[in-house]
C-alpha cells in the first residue's frame, strides 16, 4: 500500500460537514455523468480546483521530472482551452502551486489502474477576462489534457476527465434526496 501524503483539512473543520454527508450517502452514485458506468474516482477536495495526473513511469523516471511533464501538459492544456473559450487569447493569470510530492501510486481503474507518479497541483484559475464558470473552463481544459490527467472544480464539486464528467455535486446532491425519499 503506497503511504498517502496529507491532504486539505477534514470537511467538518471547513464547514463543509453537509457535502462529506451527501458524499458518504452517494458512494454508489459515482457514475452519474459516466452514462451509467461505474467511475473509480480519486480522493476529492471539497472547495478547491485541482488538477490530478498520474503520469506514467515510462514518461517520468522521478517525482520532480512528473511534476514537469504534469506542469507542461497543463500549460498546453490550458492554451488549447483558453483559446477557445477566449476568443484566441492565452490568458497568463491565475496561480499554481503544487500539493504536495509527486508520490508512486495506483492510478484509478478508470484511467487504467496502472502505477503511476500522482501529481497533484492545486490551481486559482481567474476566469473574469473570459467570463466563463469555473465548471465550463474546467471541462474545456481536461478535453485537452493526456488521458492519464483530470481536473477538479471545487464549486460546484465536479471531476472532469477528457471533458467528460465523472462526478458532479448537484447530480450526487439529487441522488441522495432521492434516496431519502424513498422511505
Amino acid at each position: 500500500m503506497t503511504p498517502r501524503r496529507p491532504r486539505f483539512p477534514a470537511p467538518a473543520s471547513t464547514g463543509l460537514l453537509p457535502l462529506a454527508v451527501i458524499a458518504g450517502l452517494c458512494a454508489g452514485c459515482a457514475s452519474l455523468g459516466t452514462g451509467g458506468q461505474q467511475a473509480d474516482l480519486p480522493h476529492l477536495s471539497p472547495g478547491h480546483d485541482l488538477v490530478l495526473a498520474w503520469v506514467p513511469r515510462e514518461r517520468a523516471q522521478t517525482g520532480g521530472v512528473a511534476e514537469a511533464v504534469a506542469h507542461i501538459a497543463l500549460a498546453k492544456a490550458k492554451q488549447a482551452a483558453e483559446a477557445e473559450l477566449c476568443g484566441g487569447t492565452w490568458l497568463f493569470s491565475g496561480r499554481l502551486e503544487p500539493d504536495g510530492r509527486a508520490v508512486l501510486a495506483a492510478a484509478p481503474e478508470s484511467l487504467g489502474g496502472f502505477t503511476g507518479w500522482e501529481v497533484r497541483i492545486r490551481w486559482e484559475p481567474r476566469l473574469a477576462e473570459c467570463g466563463v464558470s469555473a465548471q465550463r473552463y474546467a471541462r474545456a481544459v481536461s478535453e485537452h489534457l493526456p488521458e492519464w490527467m483530470m481536473t477538479q472544480s471545487g464549486q460546484p464539486l465536479a471531476l472532469f476527465h477528457r471533458g467528460t464528467a465523472l462526478y458532479h455535486q448537484d447530480a450526487a446532491s439529487r441522488y441522495a434526496l432521492a434516496l431519502n425519499n424513498t422511505d
